[in-house]
């Protein structure tokens, strides 16, 4: 029963440049929107198979993305270059299967995603957490409250995680990212940094959840802020007390961080010696460098990778480089 996916694409773009091009501006607007699209649909553990792939969701994207770049100083000594790009987009639902449309379908790993009909396949759907009783330590999750026929009157909390109630929770989807980058050359010094951003969404650390468990991961690590758990004489705190039996630790809210981040990717200096210098020792050119790779992350994280979606990615390894370029 099987078909191939139809897409329809839409883009319109713009590049324009002023001051004898020391001022650009590159844009683009696309929309694609994607029917009959596959999705491998879950099944039962007792049947044998994982998933069966369908035709089973009309989806939507469009955003906007652009690069501005400007050479504010050019002398016949100095030189200063300047460049920022963005990318803002969206992703929509537009149709489900009719049976799914109430529910919608539970997706992704651990099952922390829910499509629905005019949300996004980026929407989180999880246990709520609802911090630590101070009292005794145990960790605690909202809770539905409901009347004789169903309906959800309010919302309390319950030391039981299984009976939890998920929520929606929010997007991993950014508001925006983007980069900025700029550069600087006079009389043979160079001076280059890039750095990137990301402003929104949400990430769900996997790997700070792995170092926050209550004592029940024999030979694990732990995360040093598991030296700010309940105890008796420490009551005002948002870790539960350590005890393996609950299931503190298990997938809730209390994980998912606020993904937005700021990371100086590059800085690096750099001299070029005079042509004539090197005329003498028969070199075309050389030039003699420092670079610093991944310097500085200001993130919420505390034991993933910003930039990686699943948040199950150790921080990118902070590198120093000195080299010399000789060209003969």
């Amino acid at each position: 029963d099987l078909t191939w996916e139809k897409s329809k694409n839409l883009n319109i773009g713009l590049e324009a440049a002023f001051l004898n091009n020391r001022l650009k501006l590159e844009t683009e607007y696309f929309l694609k929107k994607t029917s009959d699209m596959l999705y491998n649909m879950p099944y039962p553990i007792s049947s044998g198979i994982s998933y069966v792939p369908m035709n089973l969701l009309d989806m939507q994207n469009k955003g906007i993305e652009f690069t501005i770049s400007a050479t504010p100083i050019q002398t016949k000594d100095f030189i200063w270059n300047l460049s920022f790009n963005g990318t803002h987009y969206s992703n929509k639902i537009l149709n489900l299967p009719e049976d799914k449309r109430e529910n919608g379908i539970i997706h992704g790993t651990a099952s922390l995603f829910r499509l629905m009909e005019g949300g996004s396949i980026y929407d989180l759907y999880t246990y709520e957490y609802a911090g630590v009783n101070p009292e005794t330590g145990a960790a605690q999750w909202y809770m539905d409250e409901k009347d004789a026929n169903g309906k959800v009157t309010g919302r309390t909390v319950t030391e039981d995680y299984t009976q939890a109630s998920k929520y929606e929770l929010g997007s991993t989807l950014p508001d925006f990212q983007g980069g900025f980058s700029t550069d600087f050359a006079y009389k043979g010094i160079d001076l280059s940094i890039a750095t990137n951003f990301q402003i929104g969404g949400k990430i769900y650390d996997s790997m700070y959840s792995s170092f926050m468990h209550a004592g029940s991961n024999i030979g694990s690590n732990w995360h040093k802020d598991i030296l700010n758990a309940w105890t008796p004489e420490n009551k005002n705190t948002n870790v539960p007390i350590m005890d393996g039996a609950q299931n503190s630790n298990s997938q809730s809210s209390r994980f998912l961080i606020n993904a937005s981040f700021f990371n100086i990717r590059n800085i690096s200096l750099g001299y070029t010696f005079p042509k004539e210098w090197m005329k003498v020792a028969f070199i075309q050119n050389a030039r003699v460098y420092l670079s610093g790779e991944n310097l500085l992350t200001i993130t919420k994280f505390e034991g993933s990778d910003p930039e990686r979606m699943a948040g199950d990615g150790y921080m990118p390894i902070r590198q120093y480089t000195v080299g010399v370029n000789v060209t003969f």
